[in-house]
Parts: C-alpha cells; sequence; structure tokens
C-alpha cells in the first residue's frame, strides 16, 4: 500500500486497524495529522494547548476516516474520545457505508437527534441503502427540526420511490403532507416524480391540497397546490398526470391566482393551453 500520501496514510491506519495492529494504526495517523490540510498552525504552548491541538486532530482523523467509509478506523478514533458531531455525519452520508453508521451506533449515537443527523439529513434520503438502513435501525420517520420538510418530503422533492415507500412503510404520516407538491416541485427530470405522485395518491394523500405558508416566507405565483408547482416547472407530462388524476385547476394558490392565471401573468403559453384544453 502507498504510505507517501495523505490519503494513503489514513488507508494505511485503517488496514492496520483492520488487522489489529493498533499502536503501527496510531503511528500511521500521526504522520497524517502532520501532513493533513487540517492540521493546527498554533505552536502547543502549554498542556491544556497540547491536548487542544490533539482533540482537533481527533476530529479531523474521524471526518477524513468516515468520509472514507473506514469503519475499522472510526471505531478506534472514536474509541480515543473522539466525537460524532454533524461533520462527522455528514461526511458518514458521503462515505454511504452503513459500516460507519454502525460503528456511530455502537458509541452511543442518538439516531434520532434533532439535528442535521436526523433522517431530514438528504445525504441520507438520496441513497436507498442509508434510508433502509435508519429506518431498520429506529429512525423516526417523521422526525424534523419544527419545519414542513419531514423527511417524506424531502424524499419526494429528491425523488426516489424507493425511499418514499420505505418511509411510508416505516410509518411516515400521510395526513397533511405536503409530499405531492413537493414530487410536483422536484428538480430531477426523470420519471420518478411522476411515479412518486402516483404511489401517494394511491396511498390517499390529497391531490389538491395548499402549501401552507405565511407571509413571512418567501412565495411566488404558483405557491399552491401540486398542479400550481408543476405548471412551474412548466412540466408537460407533470401537469398532464394531475389533471389526469383529477387536479382542481379552478383553486387560487398563495397569492390569489389558480394555475392558469399564474401561467398567463408569466407568459407560459404552452402550460396554458394544457390548462384550458385538457
Amino acid at each position: 500500500m502507498e504510505h507517501n500520501t495523505i490519503d494513503g496514510l489514513l488507508g494505511a491506519a485503517e488496514e492496520s486497524c483492520r488487522r489489529g495492529r493498533l499502536r503501527e494504526a496510531q503511528s500511521f495517523l500521526d504522520q497524517w495529522s502532520i501532513r493533513s490540510p487540517k492540521r493546527a498552525t498554533f505552536r502547543a504552548t502549554s498542556l491544556q494547548s497540547s491536548l487542544d491541538n490533539l482533540n482537533a486532530a481527533r476530529q479531523s482523523e474521524l471526518e477524513y476516516a468516515a468520509e472514507e467509509g473506514y469503519s475499522f478506523l472510526v471505531s478506534f478514533l472514536l474509541e480515543q474520545g473522539a466525537e460524532i458531531t454533524n461533520l462527522v455525519h455528514t461526511a458518514a452520508c458521503k462515505s454511504g457505508s452503513t459500516e460507519v453508521f454502525q460503528e456511530m451506533l455502537n458509541y452511543g449515537w442518538d439516531i434520532n437527534r434533532q439535528s442535521r443527523g436526523s433522517m431530514s439529513n438528504s445525504g441520507i434520503l438520496m441513497s436507498d441503502k442509508l434510508t433502509d438502513w435508519h429506518l431498520e435501525h429506529g429512525a423516526d420517520p417523521n422526525l424534523h427540526s419544527g419545519t414542513r420538510n419531514t423527511p417524506l418530503v424531502l424524499a419526494a422533492y429528491w425523488g426516489s420511490v424507493h425511499v418514499v415507500k420505505s418511509l411510508v412503510s416505516y410509518g411516515a404520516k400521510l395526513e397533511g403532507t405536503e409530499a405531492v407538491i413537493a414530487a410536483a416541485a422536484s428538480m430531477n427530470e426523470n420519471p420518478e416524480p411522476i411515479k412518486i405522485m402516483a404511489y401517494l395518491l394511491d396511498s390517499g394523500v390529497d391531490i389538491d391540497r395548499l402549501q401552507c405558508v405565511d407571509e413571512a416566507e418567501a412565495t411566488t405565483f404558483f405557491t399552491g397546490t401540486a398542479l400550481h408547482q408543476a405548471v412551474e416547472k412548466q412540466d408537460v407530462e407533470r401537469v398532464r398526470f394531475l389533471l389526469q388524476r383529477g387536479a382542481n385547476r379552478n383553486i387560487k394558490g398563495f397569492r390569489g391566482f389558480t394555475p392558469i392565471e399564474a401561467a398567463e401573468i408569466m407568459g407560459l403559453n404552452e402550460m396554458t393551453d394544457i390548462l384550458r384544453v385538457e
């Protein structure tokens, strides 16, 4: 294994941990910390500053190890006292490694803490594998931090039918959800948003639900129903799908305009024609 680069040293430390050679792993980590771009730039002038420097190095090592998916090294660093912070959690999401998350769980990580570490983290919801692992290990499918962006709403927006179905199967609440609206507004250009809307509508979600907003929030002429959002996206297939499923084209949105009125104001001629004819 190549040890003369920063990444090589971290990989070597992981391999040493895997083989149970902890002193060797520590040696590689010490070398890595010295060469790391995150290493502290000040010289330790007291015992406390030396300890602070060491703790900072351990946190940096843990973040990199989590991002690279080095579960043995993650375990080793947590055993040494490194902490599971939001940065570490975000790094683990990037790796997509359930083994890293398992080590975090083994060391007392709260899978339902109300922070970026909850199911609302898009890094989890954009991965079928991570979503399923979290749900299987007790993640709350309805946990959110005081916003309307529940895991289900975020999953619908990011566009994964598998994730949406998994959340519902583990108890995600459908009553009052804005998930259909989120799917209609999805940035994904693949067929997934329509599949998500179809699944949610078949599950009893209200097709004509209005977005719940207040004056303090940024709104547009299209802040309203799923049909409003689909028209704003100028997505012909989504608009036609919603109309075929019985979406009411006469409901006024937050600014007081129906989808066709909003389309006319914004000069969306194709959308206007579809709403008039179909």
